[in-house]
C-alpha cells in the first residue's frame, strides 16, 4: 500500500527529476485541496463518506508499487512497438469505446458535442478546398509579353 501521511519517503523531485503538482501522500497531507489544484475547489464533489472498495485499493497499491519501482504507464506504453503503429489510435478508440473529442467536464460547463457539424475540421477543410478550386477556375489567364528592344 502507499505510505501513510507522516511516513518518511523521498520526494518525486529526487526520484524522477521533476516536481508534479501532487507528489506524495505527505505532500497531500500538508496542503489543502485549494493549494494543490489550479481549479476552483467549489467545482469538486464532496469527499466520499465511506471507505473505498477493496478492489480499488488493491489497484491503487499495484500502480503505486510500480511507480516506486520506476515503472510508469506512459513510458512503458511509449516503449512498446505497437504504440508507434499509426493505426493504434483507431484500434484503441474502437476497443475501449474512447470518444476522442470527449471531456471530463459536466455538459453544463463544456459540451464538445455541442458544436454544429459545420465547424468540424473535415467540413471546414472541404469548404476551403472548394473555395480554392472555385478561385482557380475563375482565374483569368495572363498573357506575358516579352520586352523588345
Amino acid at each position: 500500500l502507499p505510505p501513510k501521511p507522516g511516513d518518511e519517503a523521498a520526494s518525486d523531485v529526487e526520484d524522477y527529476g521533476h516536481s508534479p503538482m501532487i507528489s506524495t501522500p505527505q505532500h497531500i497531507a500538508a496542503h489543502s485541496v485549494g493549494d494543490l489544484l489550479p481549479i476552483d475547489p467549489s467545482l469538486l464533489p464532496p469527499a466520499p463518506s465511506e471507505d473505498p472498495h477493496p478492489a480499488l485499493l488493491k489497484n491503487v497499491a499495484k500502480f503505486w508499487d510500480l511507480r516506486n519501482r520506476g515503472v510508469t504507464v506512459n513510458c512503458d506504453l511509449y516503449d512498446k512497438k505497437e504504440f508507434h503503429n499509426p493505426g493504434i489510435l483507431e484500434l484503441l478508440k474502437t476497443t475501449y469505446g474512447i470518444n476522442e473529442v470527449g471531456s471530463n467536464y459536466p455538459k453544463e460547463l463544456f459540451d464538445p458535442d455541442g458544436y454544429p457539424y459545420s465547424l468540424y475540421y473535415d467540413v471546414l477543410r472541404r469548404a476551403e478546398e472548394r473555395g480554392r478550386a472555385e478561385k482557380q477556375a475563375n482565374r483569368t489567364a495572363l498573357d506575358f509579353v516579352t520586352a523588345s528592344g
